[in-house]
C-alpha cells in the first residue's frame, strides 16, 4: 500500500493551480479522469480567476468556489464541507484537495504518481512555448493589419473627398472664367455705348456752335444758349453711359479677381488630390506587406504548431505524464481561440 507522503504534499500543494491539476490529471488520467480533462480544466480557470497568483484559496474565495461549483450550502455547512476537503486544516483550499474530494481520490496515490521525463517534458514545453510565440507573432500581425487597412480606407476616403473638392475647384475656376468673360463683353458694349455717347454728344456741340455763328441774331443766340445748357452737364444718356461703363469696368475687375483666385484654388485642390492619391497608393502597399507579413506569420506558427504537436503525441506514446501533453494541447487550442475563425486551424484536443 502506497503511504502518504506529507513532505510530498506540501510540495504538491505549493504548486500553482494549473501545475497542481495536471499532476493531479496524470495521476488518474487511466482511472476516470481523461474523460474528465475538461472539467479539470474548467475548475483551474475557475481558480485562477478567483486568485490568481496563489496557490491555494483563502476561506471566503474557497467558500465562492464551492457555491459557484454549485453546491447550495449554508455557511456553516459551506465551513464543514471545507473542513472535510481541507487536508492540511489550514482553513484553505487547494485545487488538489478540492479534486481529491471531488473525485474522491487517494492523497497517497496523488503525491506518488509518475508525472513523466522532466526532460521530455521540458523539451516539449519549450516547443509548445516557441508555438504560442509564434501565435503571438500572427496576433501582432492581424492587428498590425487591421490598423493599416483602417488607415487604407481613410486615405481612400480622403483620396475620393480631395478628387471631388478638385472637381469643384475646377468646375468653380470655369464659372469664374466665363463670368470674367461675360463681364468683359459687359465692359467692352458699355465702353462701345460711351463712345456712342461721347460722339453723339460732340456732334451736338459741334453742330450748336456752327448755329450760334450762322443766320440770323435770333437763330444765333437761340444756338449759343443752348450750346451754354449742353456744355454746362454731360445729357442724361452720357451719364448714364458713364456710370455703366464705371460699373462694367469694376464688374470685370472683381471678375478677374475672382478668376484668378478660383484657379489658384483649383490649382491646390489639385495638388491635395494628388497627394491624397499618392498616400493612398503608400496605404495600399503597406496593406498589401501587411496582408504578405501575416500569412508568412501563420505559416511559421503552422509550422512550429505541427512540430510541437508532433513532439508531445511522441511524449504520449509513453504513457507517462499524458496529462500534461493534453494541458499543452488544450492550452495551444485555447490561445487560437484570440485569432479569426479562417485561422482558427488546430482541432480540438480530444482526451485519448
Amino acid at each position: 500500500m502506497v503511504s502518504f507522503d506529507k513532505g510530498k504534499w506540501q510540495d504538491l500543494v505549493a504548486k500553482t493551480h494549473d501545475d497542481q491539476t495536471i499532476w493531479f490529471l496524470n495521476a488518474f488520467w487511466g482511472d476516470g479522469l481523461k474523460e474528465k480533462a475538461e472539467e479539470l480544466w474548467g475548475f483551474a480557470a475557475d481558480f485562477n480567476k478567483l486568485q490568481k497568483d496563489t496557490n491555494e484559496l483563502d476561506e471566503f474565495w474557497s467558500h465562492k468556489f464551492l457555491e459557484d461549483a454549485g453546491e447550495t450550502m449554508t455557511v456553516l455547512q459551506l465551513r464543514a464541507k471545507l473542513a472535510e476537503i481541507d487536508l492540511d486544516k489550514n482553513k484553505k483550499m487547494a485545487i488538489s484537495e478540492y479534486l481529491l474530494f471531488k473525485y474522491a481520490k487517494s492523497p497517497a496515490h496523488l503525491v506518488n504518481a509518475p508525472q513523466g521525463d522532466p526532460k521530455e517534458l521540458e523539451a516539449a514545453q519549450v516547443l509548445v512555448d516557441e508555438a504560442n510565440a509564434a501565435l503571438d507573432e500572427v496576433m501582432a500581425q492581424l492587428e498590425a493589419q487591421k490598423a493599416v487597412t483602417a488607415r487604407l480606407k481613410d486615405a481612400e476616403k480622403d483620396a475620393e473627398r480631395a478628387v471631388a473638392a478638385a472637381a469643384d475647384a475646377v468646375k468653380a475656376s470655369e464659372e469664374a472664367v466665363r463670368a470674367c468673360e461675360v463681364a468683359a463683353e459687359e465692359q467692352k458694349a458699355a465702353a462701345a455705348e460711351l463712345q456712342a455717347q461721347e460722339d453723339a454728344y460732340q456732334a451736338k456741340i459741334a453742330l450748336l456752335e456752327k448755329k450760334s455763328q450762322e443766320g440770323g441774331v435770333v437763330s444765333r443766340n437761340k444756338a449759343a444758349n443752348e450750346l451754354a445748357q449742353v456744355k454746362a452737364e454731360d445729357p442724361l444718356p452720357l451719364r448714364k453711359a458713364k456710370l455703366n461703363q464705371q460699373a462694367a469696368v469694376r464688374k470685370s475687375e472683381k471678375a478677374v479677381a475672382v478668376a484668378e483666385e478660383k484657379k489658384a484654388e483649383a490649382e491646390r485642390a489639385k495638388e491635395r488630390a494628388e497627394e491624397a492619391r499618392l498616400a493612398a497608393v503608400r496605404a495600399t502597399e503597406e496593406a498589401e506587406e501587411a496582408a504578405r507579413k501575416l500569412e508568412e506569420a501563420v505559416k511559421v506558427a503552422e509550422g512550429k504548431r505541427d512540430e510541437a504537436l508532433a513532439f508531445l503525441e511522441k511524449v504520449k506514446a509513453t504513457g507517462v505524464g499524458v496529462g500534461r501533453v493534453w494541458w499543452m494541447q488544450r492550452a495551444m487550442y485555447e490561445k487560437q481561440q484570440y485569432l479569426p475563425k479562417a485561422k482558427q486551424t488546430m482541432p480540438y484536443p480530444t482526451p485519448e
